[in-house]
């Protein structure tokens, strides 16, 4: 038996070379173009040759079926927005005035209580140079506040 060693990218990528020579395409913007409509036909109109189906037909039917791994995206419970799910996460143990230390800053907790712990979400923002920090405590949203991403020396890209 003879197997291909070749991605399954590979294909796609000789065929929209092949394809561009073909219909002399001479900048990006055409081959753009040809990009689109070979992925269309990859997807929607073309026999798989391994599977002997139609990918997007088959994608379908597996999720029809319960048999894909993709599952709808859902915010898990106490938590309101992506920004709970995607942030970095510090936990602070507020001190008697409310506030919690994060290398030297001193933050207060809006609502927060008195000698508990505090986990911060910190969702920082490149465009307008802010960090949004989102303060939980015992599963309960207490508030947002937001810094400058100069002011907190520990986030770094």
């Amino acid at each position: 038996m003879v197997t291909n060693s070749r991605k399954s990218g590979d294909w796609l990528q000789d065929h929209l070379v092949r394809s561009c020579v073909r219909y002399g395409v001479k900048n990006i913007s055409e081959a753009r173009e040809i990009l689109k409509e070979e992925l269309y036909n990859y997807n929607y109109r073309r026999i798989h040759s391994t599977t002997g189906e139609i990918p997007m037909v088959r994608f379908n039917k597996a999720i029809k079926d319960g048999k894909s791994l993709f599952r709808s995206f859902e915010i898990p419970k106490p938590y309101d927005s992506v920004k709970d799910i995607f942030s970095l996460r510090l936990k602070r143990m507020t001190d008697g005035y409310r506030s919690v230390s994060v290398k030297g800053l001193s933050l207060k907790v809006p609502g927060g209580e008195c000698h508990t712990w505090v986990e911060l979400r910190l969702i920082p923002d490149f465009k307008t140079h802010l960090i949004e920090i989102r303060f939980w405590q015992d599963k309960k949203y207490l508030g947002t506040t937001n810094i400058k991403i100069d002011d907190l020396p520990i986030v770094r890209y």
